[in-house]
């Protein structure tokens, strides 16, 4: 059995047989890919082709083709291998100077707007951030409203599986409905 290795140098990604070096390129390309791999895999499309790649499925097996090479991988193989090319964009993507600098100004703006939350949990990205909100003077004359004391990360999204929490939920939510409503 083969394995596949994904590892992310810099802003690039690399995908490996082993040692063998099968493709190296850009993460938006590895990202492109994840995508790609993510429609075969849930059967949106019987093949795909990104990036110099291409990736078939008949529901029994699943194909990757690179060139000369090939493997073939049980059903359910592209979920985990989309799911590490992605891993690996998104880990060279948060190196990329003109990312991080775009997350700053973006994070900034939804501060000096009153918003919440912003766009990194990265530190660095959050004091930039901060001192963005704090000293540009066209963001200030736009939105001259205070600026909170510490700028917030990404807000996270709670997975509820409890059946009698969802049921919890769905009565609240009627009980608010009744009352706005009357």
């Amino acid at each position: 059995m083969r394995t596949l290795n994904v590892k992310w140098e810099g802003e690039r990604c690399a995908l490996y047989d082993g040692a063998t070096l099968l493709l190296h390129a850009p993460w938006q390309a590895f990202d492109e890919m994840a995508r790609a791999l993510w429609r075969v895999a849930r059967g949106e499309t019987k093949a795909e082709h990104s990036g110099g790649i291409r990736f078939e499925s008949d529901g029994r097996m699943e194909v990757i083709l690179i060139g000369k090479w090939s493997s073939a991988c049980p059903v359910g193989g592209f979920e985990r291998l989309a799911h590490a090319l992605h891993s690996a964009a998104r880990a060279a993507e948060s190196t990329n100077g003109k990312v991080l600098a775009q997350q700053a100004a973006d994070t900034a703006l939804m501060a000096r707007a009153g918003l919440p939350f912003g766009f990194s949990d990265n530190p660095r990205v959050r004091d930039e951030a901060a001192k963005i909100a704090a000293t540009d003077t066209t963001l200030r004359k736009a939105m001259p409203f205070p600026v909170a004391a510490a700028i917030p990360g990404v807000p996270r999204v709670r997975h509820i599986s409890n059946v009698a929490a969802l049921k919890l939920l769905h009565a609240q939510n009627e009980q608010m409905r009744k009352d706005l409503h009357g």
